[in-house]
């Protein structure tokens, strides 16, 4: 394996800064939920497909669905 840079298609839309939250692998996409943007605790989701050009971030879109508690410093689990 090696290390390169990926160059984001829409780099306006992103997850932006954040600490405290979780990332998981789902073949193809990295997942990123909850966590801390400095100014509040967040509970979106956003997702990157590893395989597919251009790469971008995705936000998922919960619909009428409703969305997950914000949290911080938890941890997530692929089943």
């Amino acid at each position: 394996p090696t290390w390169r840079t990926v160059d984001i298609a829409n780099s306006k839309c992103t997850p932006g800064t954040r600490y405290g939250h979780t990332m998981v692998y789902s073949k193809p996409f990295l997942i990123i939920f909850g966590g801390n943007t400095g100014n509040r605790a967040e509970n979106d989701v956003w997702l990157f497909n590893t395989q597919k050009s251009p790469f971008n971030w995705v936000k998922y879109d919960f619909e009428n669905k409703p969305a997950p508690c914000p949290r911080v410093y938890h941890s997530a689990a692929l089943c």
